[in-house]
């Protein structure tokens, strides 16, 4: 059973430390993501959440620590630590970052375009715009719209799909709820979940919103002063005792 379990793990985080020079924000942090699941990461703002996923994704060489990839069945696990963002993605690690980053005079559909820059994406081009589009008509509809007169909630459809041109088999997600109507973010959350449900992803999102995030998460990790301090299944993310004793009272 324990193999079992080991051979679910598709991204180990292990004693991790990073900060921005003498600003040290990671504290030990160690986590797991398993295969077609999604594990959100929860706190306030400040806690390191948007720290940690830069150092996933490559951009932020953490200090210590390690983060080991399994790259599929068969394969080597290897580790993370010293890639290049770009290496990240060619390995099947996407981000779509806090505050969606889009390129604002560019068009929806060239925006889209250029998440499918690495050598296996373009190989895949069609297949993962059509998924695209299943998942977002809407973005079919504004393909040749500036993604700058987009509306917020459009805008943050359109970074989930150009995170998903890049052929991932991981999502990193950071804080899809910021600056959306409540209407919205529901919205938002039905399509991650579908990226798990339809297409197989494995999904670490970090977020605030907790209501929400418990609708469709599997696991919950509840990070502060830049330390995991717990951790709950799905089912026990809500309850009253996790929720005031871990999240509202720190």
């Amino acid at each position: 059973m324990a193999n079992e379990d080991e051979d679910n793990i598709v991204l180990n985080v292990k004693e991790l430390y990073a900060g921005y020079g003498r600003i040290k924000i990671l504290h030990g942090i160690n986590l797991e993501l398993r295969k077609g699941t999604i594990t959100v990461l929860l706190g306030t703002n400040g806690n390191g959440k948007s720290t940690l996923l830069k150092c996933l994704a490559g951009m932020l060489r953490p200090d210590a620590g390690n983060v080991i990839l399994k790259l599929g069945e068969g394969e080597k696990s290897i580790s993370l630590i010293g890639k290049k963002p770009f290496e990240v993605v060619e390995k099947g690690v996407s981000l779509v970052p806090e505050g969606r980053r889009l390129f604002g005079n560019l068009s929806c559909g060239e925006n889209l375009a250029m998440g499918a820059f690495s050598a296996p994406a373009r190989k895949n081009l069609k297949t993962n715009l059509n998924r695209v589009y299943e998942l977002f008509p809407i973005l079919k509809e504004r393909k040749n719209q500036l993604a700058y007169t987009m509306s917020g909630g459009e805008q943050q459809m359109l970074a989930l799909g150009r995170g998903l041109m890049s052929n991932p088999r991981i999502l990193l997600i950071d804080e899809p709820s910021i600056g959306l109507a409540p209407v919205i973010v529901s919205r938002v959350m039905a399509a991650v979940k579908e990226l798990r449900d339809k297409f197989g992803l494995s999904i670490l999102m970090t977020e605030q919103n907790l209501l929400q995030a418990s609708k469709i998460a599997d696991k919950g990790y509840v990070m502060i002063h830049g330390k995991i301090v717990s951790e709950a299944v799905s089912g026990k993310l809500m309850d009253a005792d996790f929720v005031r004793s871990q999240y509202l009272s720190k």
